[in-house]
């Protein structure tokens, strides 16, 4: 697959060390690889440059650029401003680490969603999204830093506020399977997502 036109920075959102999971999601390593460069593989044929969201070093040994929250502890909407900020590109694709069965087809989807919004992100029933898997232009910073202000750090509300496109499953286009957002918490989960990818 081709890189699209324009320049991308991919953002890997680090999982950190959950209360389920007891350690650092990104470095685990499943089939031989770790979290963290899956993410990197299914990023980098759309994306010139990656960045990984995390205060921890280790990740700088596996070769990865690594972004500390400029406000610790506000949650992942504050990984990916930090990140905008470091970045020097205007577009981004953000991916969850614990997210191994989304591909790189279904980022290009959203890629390709991304003419005249700013954020891009699957939407279900009632309101519900997956805001960790996405395209972020830059000029989101402005109403993140709104937002900030004050004590918000809810990444649906935010969508409220600037250019956002939703894309829903159920169409051609839309490279969906129904286990696809699925997240790595525990070692059920770590069998499940194994099982599938041995599936692909």
């Amino acid at each position: 697959m081709n890189k699209p036109e324009m320049s991308v920075t991919g953002i890997i959102l680090s999982g950190g060390k959950s209360s389920r999971f007891r350690q650092d999601k990104g470095l685990f390593r499943l089939m031989g690889k770790s979290l963290a460069e899956r993410a990197a593989e299914t990023l980098r044929p759309l994306c010139s440059h990656i960045l990984v969201s995390t205060g921890n070093p280790a990740y700088q040994a596996l070769g990865f650029q690594t972004v500390s929250d400029l406000v610790p502890a506000c949650g992942p909407m504050m990984g990916i401003y930090s990140c905008l900020k470091q970045s020097h590109h205007m577009h981004h694709l953000v991916l969850s680490v614990d997210t191994p069965l989304v591909g790189t087809a279904f980022l290009a989807y959203l890629l390709s969603c991304s003419s005249d919004a700013q954020i891009v992100a699957a939407g279900f029933a009632n309101e519900h999204y997956e805001p960790l898997i996405g395209y972020y232009h830059r000029d989101v910073i402005p109403a993140m830093e709104k937002q900030f202000s004050k004590g918000n750090y809810k990444l649906p509300d935010l969508f409220r506020h600037v250019a956002f496109r939703e894309v829903r499953p159920g169409n051609e286009q839309f490279p969906f399977h129904p286990d696809m957002f699925r997240n790595i918490n525990s070692e059920e989960d770590i069998a499940a997502v194994i099982e599938l990818l041995r599936k692909a």
